[in-house]
């Protein structure tokens, strides 16, 4: 495969060595130079980080465990979660709340990730939830997680989805 780049590189850097006036063997470490800097000019795409997928992964497993230990260590003391249920950032013992009320009312929901995207501090998650009740059971609810850091530790999520695929149903929140 290198090989196979490297020839592909020198035949079309050669055409434009023919009037540079070079011994042939200076000319060839010249071509060797310039394939040599190839990776380095970003000829290359770089592959893109893991971390953005980790949380993502780490987010939904947690949410789908129905376990409050499994958010242990993923938020930062301070950690928070909104979405349009929540009627603002929810956090501590209130999230804790949230969350039992949520897969109390839910016990089938299940988030399944869709595609991951993220650089820097921000990772937003694409989803399709299903065990939704029965406003959703047809197609699901789609959704996304967009997830801030803070160092080894999310900072605070906001999910966004229609909550009108509930009917009303919960227009003033869990309760």
């Amino acid at each position: 495969m290198q090989a196979t780049l490297i020839s592909a590189s020198v035949s079309k850097i050669m055409p434009y060595m023919s009037g540079v006036e070079l011994g042939h063997g200076r000319r060839l470490i010249v071509v060797m130079c310039m394939v040599a800097m190839i990776p380095a000019c970003g000829c290359r795409s770089q592959p893109r980080p893991t971390y953005p997928t980790r949380w993502a992964k780490a987010w939904i497993a947690a949410v789908n465990s129905h376990r409050l230990e499994d958010f242990d260590g993923l938020l930062t003391p301070t950690g928070t979660y909104e979405d349009p249920l929540t009627h603002g950032p929810q956090s501590g013992p209130h999230l804790a709340t949230f969350l039992v009320l949520w897969w109390g009312a839910f016990p089938s929901s299940h988030y399944e990730l869709r595609r991951v995207t993220g650089d820097g501090d921000v990772v937003v998650a694409d989803w399709t939830a299903t065990g939704l009740g029965p406003e959703t059971a047809n197609k699901g609810l789609e959704g996304v997680f967009v997830i801030r850091l803070d160092g080894d530790a999310i900072a605070s999520v906001r999910g966004y989805y229609d909550a009108s695929a509930f009917g009303g149903r919960w227009a003033h929140g869990l309760r």
